[in-house]
């Protein structure tokens, strides 16, 4: 479990990532930028901190509001990582797909509808003289833009309540799933936080 300061600074960096993008890595520099508190935490040797850093050099790009689920899941991985659970190569195996749908999700949920649906609603409250009414529309928008990046960040991260499930060191162990699968895994287990305990993973055959 991440201290509660370092995952706060990697979600307010969340906000800058796009102010170093390149045309060549993109969200390259942003996203080493918005990791290395939780990496410097994870990582206090230099040799395992420097292979960690390696690990996020190649190009990297997803929608900005999408950022801190991305995040949220990366350090998620790194954790397993730092704690031996999963292999080094396992952020590679997952960060290019997992950025490119959430870039998908992102495109089409909030570019292509929520946003063209708040400048319409804005523009048309303008036109008919209900100006406060638009300025308290901006900013609810605002708030609750931050309030699911956040949500969504702090959803990814590892917990420490109990949990009901099998768990993935236990497949591991057994031989039931390899390092591929148990990337997978982790990541479906984001998921089953968000729609409770209740929520059941199929188990894979012998």
């Amino acid at each position: 479990m991440y201290p509660t300061l370092v995952a706060l600074n990697c979600l307010g960096r969340t906000c800058c990532i796009n102010a170093a993008t390149t045309a060549r890595g993109m969200q390259q520099v942003g996203l080493l930028f918005v990791l290395s508190p939780a990496l410097r935490w994870l990582y206090p040797e230099g040799a395992a901190r420097a292979r960690a850093f390696a690990r996020y050099g190649g190009h990297s790009n997803t929608h900005p509001f999408m950022i801190p689920l991305f995040v949220g899941i990366l350090l998620s991985l790194e954790e397993e990582i730092a704690k031996g659970t999963l292999p080094e190569s396992a952020v590679s195996s997952v960060r290019e797909t997992l950025a490119t749908t959430l870039s998908a999700l992102g495109d089409s949920f909030f570019s292509g509808t929520l946003l063209p649906l708040w400048a319409l609603v804005s523009v048309a409250l303008l036109l008919s003289g209900h100006i406060p009414l638009a300025g308290f529309l901006a900013v609810g928008f605002f708030f609750a833009l931050l309030v699911f990046r956040a949500g969504r960040f702090f959803f990814c991260l590892p917990q420490t309540r109990p949990r009901k499930h099998v768990d993935r060191k236990e497949f591991i162990a057994q031989d039931r799933i390899g390092p591929q699968e148990a990337v997978l895994f982790m990541v479906q287990e984001a998921f089953r936080r968000w729609f409770g305990d209740d929520y059941r993973l199929p188990v894979p055959g012998p």
